[in-house]
């Protein structure tokens, strides 16, 4: 069963130009007949359940579990948290927080999200420092 805002993506080549297999699409509407409507970047589409069944399938989103926060120290011998869900990383570090999250088509590495994220704490540091600096002028 298709619902609003259901994500869908094409399996089987429709014949279609400007259109390919692993195209997703989202569905706008389901209409009582169960036929729906759908979008993509091309535009808007109609399509009866019987062509999605041939063609599409629906896209389940895995929701990911957070781990627990686990302390560890930067290069600085800094003491700092994070937490994951494999997808994304939320580190915090004196105060300051910052999450890098991995796109779709890389692959999750824990310790290059860990570093992004401690280079953008840092860089917040900085510049609070600056500014702290900027404001006894």
């Amino acid at each position: 069963m298709l619902l609003k805002n259901d994500k869908i993506k094409m399996v089987k080549d429709i014949g279609v130009k400007g259109f390919s297999v692993g195209d997703e699409f989202v569905v706008e509407e389901v209409n009582e007949n169960g036929s729906f409507t759908f979008c993509c970047s091309a535009g808007r589409g109609l399509m009866s359940m019987k062509e999605f069944e041939e063609f599409f399938e629906k896209v389940v989103e895995i929701k990911k579990a957070w781990s627990e926060w686990v302390s560890r120290v930067d290069s600085y011998n800094v003491p700092y948290k994070f937490k994951t869900n494999c997808v994304t990383v939320i580190v915090e570090q004196n105060g300051y927080r910052s999450q890098s999250t991995c796109k779709p088509e890389d692959k999750f590495n824990l310790w290059s999200g860990i570093n992004l994220c401690l280079a953008k704490i840092y860089v917040k540091q900085a510049q609070h420092n600056l500014d702290t600096i900027l404001q006894l002028m």
